[in-house]
C-alpha cells in the first residue's frame, strides 16, 4: 500500500509499505484479522508468518493442546504489515561498514584502549553510514500508523494483534494511539514498553547475569559431581579467563551446570584465541574424562559437544536488517550516555556482569553518533484507558528477561500475565505443552475471555516430539517449529 512518508506532515511525499495476507482456512467461520509483529526491530514477518500458519492449520480441531491454534487459522486471516525499509517496501539501502580489526563485538571482553578506539570508531561509521533521507520515518509510531492504515483498507473493525518481544512496544504504542479500535491483543515475550530503548539495553545485562547464576553457576558449585568446586567467585574468574572466542561464542549458551563445566574443561588449555579451534576441542573431549560420575560425566560430553557445533555452526541467517533496527532503537526514544560514560559502563560490566555481552554498549555507540531526530515516539504511559490485553513470558528469557516485562506488567493495570515457571525460551505460545499458555493464549484471542486472576503460573511442560507414519506427504511439524523457534530466538 501506499502510505504519506510522515503522518505528521513535516515531510513531503510517500512510501511503499508491503503486507503479508493468509486467508481463513474456513471463510464461513471468518472472525476478521489478526495482526502479528514477531520482533526485531528490522525483523521481516516473511520469516515468520508462513510457518506460524502452517503450524496452525496442521493442528487437528480435536487436539487437547493445539486445537484453538486450529481455530484460530480457520476463522482469521493472518497478516502482518512488513515494517518499513525492509523487502517489499520501499527500501532502506544504506550498507553499515562491516566492523574491522577485532574478531566480534563483545565489549566486555575485549576491553584495552586500542580495542575500545576500534568500537567507536566502527560505530561512528556504521551512523554515518545510514545518514538517509527515510532514517527519520522508519520509527515505530510510523509503523503504527501504518498499521492503522493497513486496518481501514482491509475493512476490519477492530486490531486484533499479537506481538512477540519489541512486537509487544508496538502493540502497546498502537493500543495508546488508537484505544478505541484496539481489540484483542497478546504480548509474548514482551520488553518493558514502558522504558526508553536505552533503559531497556541498560538493566538486561544484570538480569542475564542473574539467570546465569541462578541456572548455571549456582547448581554447578553446589553439586560436587561437576568438579568445579564449592566457591562460586573461583568459579566466575574461571569463567572470565576463558580465551575470547570461547568466551564470545559459548557465553550464551552457558544456561545449565553441565554446559558451564563443559566450556570451563574445554577452555582450560588453551592460552590463545588461535587455540581454540574445533580440533582441538575434539582432541580434548576424547583426552579425558569430564567428572567421574557416569551419569554427569553423559551429560557434560553431551553439552560439550553441542558447544563445537556452535563453534562449527556457520553464522545464523540475517533475522534482524541492521539498518533498520538502527533506525528504530536510535531514533524512537532519546539515548543520553557521552562516550566517557559508555566506556566507564563497559569496564563496570564486564566486572560485575561477566556473563553479558557487549550488545548493550555497541547499541549505545551507535545511537551515540546517530543523527538526531525531532521525531520521537511519545513515553509511553501506563495504558489505563486501553482495552485488558494478555501477557506471556517464560520465567528464563535472557532475550527479555521476564524482571523487565513485569515493570509494563505492573503499569498496565488491565493486563493479566501468565507465566511459564521453569521455562527457558523466548516466543513461547506453541514452543511447549505448558497448559497455561497455550490454552490462555488460544482462549483468549477466540473469545475475549481473559484468566481470572490477573497473574497466573504453571509448570513448564515440553512438547512431545510428533508421531510419525512414514508418509511422505506427513507434515514436519517438528522441524518446522524447530525453524520458527530459532528465528524468533534470533529475533
Amino acid at each position: 500500500m501506499t502510505a504519506p512518508l510522515a503522518y505528521d506532515d513535516s515531510a513531503e511525499g510517500d512510501i511503499a509499505v508491503a503486507l503479508i495476507r493468509i486467508k481463513a482456512g474456513e471463510p464461513s467461520e471468518r472472525q476478521g484479522a489478526l495482526f502479528f509483529n514477531f520482533g526485531g526491530p528490522g525483523a521481516s514477518p516473511v520469516n515468520f508468518l508462513p510457518d506460524t500458519a502452517y503450524l496452525w492449520s496442521s493442528a487437528s480441531k480435536d487436539d487437547p493442546l493445539d486445537g484453538d491454534k486450529r481455530r484460530l487459522a480457520d476463522r482469521y486471516d493472518l497478516v502482518a504489515v512488513i515494517p518499513r525499509g525492509l523487502a517489499g517496501g520501499t527500501w532502506y539501502g544504506c550498507q553499515p561498514v562491516a566492523p574491522t580489526g577485532i574478531d566480534g563485538n563483545d565489549l566486555s571482553i575485549y576491553r584495552n584502549n586500542a580495542a575500545w578506539r576500534i568500537f567507536v570508531d566502527d560505530a561512528a561509521a556504521r551512523a554515518s553510514a545510514c545518514a538517509d533521507r527515510l532514517m527519520p520515518y522508519l520509527g515505530t509510531l510510523d509503523h503504527v500508523h501504518d498499521m492503522e492504515r493497513a486496518r481501514m483498507a482491509l475493512g476490519e473493525t477492530r486490531m486484533n494483534f499479537f506481538g512477540v518481544s519489541y512486537g509487544a512496544r508496538v502493540g502497546a504504542l498502537y493500543a495508546a494511539a488508537y484505544p478505541m479500535r484496539t481489540g484483542r491483543m497478546v504480548l509474548d515475550s514482551s520488553m518493558n514498553f514502558t522504558a526508553t530503548f536505552e533503559e531497556q539495553f541498560d538493566e538486561t545485562p544484570r538480569e542475564r547475569h542473574e539467570q546465569f547464576m541462578l541456572r548455571a553457576l549456582i547448581p554447578a558449585v553446589s553439586d560436587v559431581r561437576y568438579g568445579l568446586g564449592t566457591d562460586p567467585d573461583a568459579v566466575l574468574r574461571h569463567f572470565m579467563r576463558m580465551p575470547g572466542k570461547a568466551r564470545q561464542a559459548w557465553g550464551p549458551l552457558i544456561s545449565k551446570p553441565a554446559t558451564l563445566s563443559a566450556a570451563l574443561v574445554m577452555a582450560s588449555r588453551a592460552v590463545s584465541d588461535d587455540e581454540v579451534t574445533v580440533d582441538f576441542m575434539r582432541q580434548h573431549i576424547d583426552s579425558r574424562p569430564f567428572s567421574i560420575h557416569t551419569a554427569v560425566n553423559r551429560y557434560i560430553r553431551t553439552a560439550a559437544v553441542s558447544l563445537i557445533d556452535a563453534l562449527e555452526a556457520d553464522a545464523p541467517a540475517e533475522i534482524i536488517r541492521r539498518p533498520v533496527y538502527y533506525a528504530v532503537i536510535c531514533g524512537d526514544t532519546p539515548w543520553h550516555r557521552t562516550l566517557p560514560a559508555l566506556r566507564e559502563r563497559a569496564r563496570g560490566w564486564a566486572t560485575s556482569f561477566p556473563t553479558s555481552t557487549g550488545e548493550s554498549i555497541d547499541a549505545g555507540l551507535v545511537c551515540h553518533h546517530w543523527e538526531p531526530s525531532s521525531r520521537r515516539q511519545p513515553r509511553l504511559p501506563g495504558r489505563e484507558d486501553a482495552p485488558s490485553f494478555l501477557m506471556v513470558h517464560a520465567a528464563f528469557d535472557s532475550a527479555t528477561p521476564l524482571a523487565l516485562a513485569r515493570k509494563a506488567f505492573v503499569a498496565s493495570p488491565r493486563a493479566s500475565m501468565v507465566v511459564a515457571d521453569g521455562m527457558a525460551g523466548h516466543g513461547i505460545f506453541g514452543a511447549s505443552a505448558t497448559p497455561c499458555v497455550e490454552h490462555s493464549v488460544g482462549h483468549f484471542l477466540l473469545t475475549g475471555e481473559l484468566p481470572a486472576e490477573r497473574e497466573t503460573h504453571c509448570a513448564y511442560e515440553p512438547r512431545k516430539p510428533q508421531q510419525h507414519s512414514g508418509r511422505a506427504d506427513e507434515p514436519d511439524l517438528d522441524e518446522r517449529r524447530k525453524v520458527l523457534l530459532q528465528r524468533l530466538r534470533h529475533s
